[in-house]
């Protein structure tokens, strides 16, 4: 399973959509190069969610809606579910759920 759709797939699961991942992979054509920011908001979009991308630094997370994906690392998608004390909630498909 390609991670940008596994955290598409969390993002439903938390607004109750289940067993969504396999649909939301063959929808987003995920192939071994996985997918893109651009394919994941399209998605999200067609399902009714609004969806935008910012490149923000952390002093701004308070005004983001959460959860939400956050491409992490360069070449990853990770999801921000919990932010409080300067402490950020990251469930990432690869390792699972960890604090930074």
């Amino acid at each position: 399973m390609e991670c940008g759709t596994t955290c598409l797939a969390m993002i439903f699961k938390y607004y109750g959509y289940t067993n969504i991942r396999n649909f939301l992979s063959e929808k987003a054509e995920v192939n071994l190069a996985g997918t893109d920011l651009y394919t994941i908001s399209q998605l999200a979009e067609s399902f009714g969610f609004e969806s935008d991308g910012y490149k923000i630094k952390y002093d701004f997370f308070k005004d983001v809606i959460l959860p939400c994906i956050a491409h992490y690392d360069g070449n990853h998608f990770v999801v921000i579910y919990k932010i409080k004390n300067n402490i950020v909630w990251i469930a990432d498909p690869a390792v699972g759920k960890y604090k930074l």
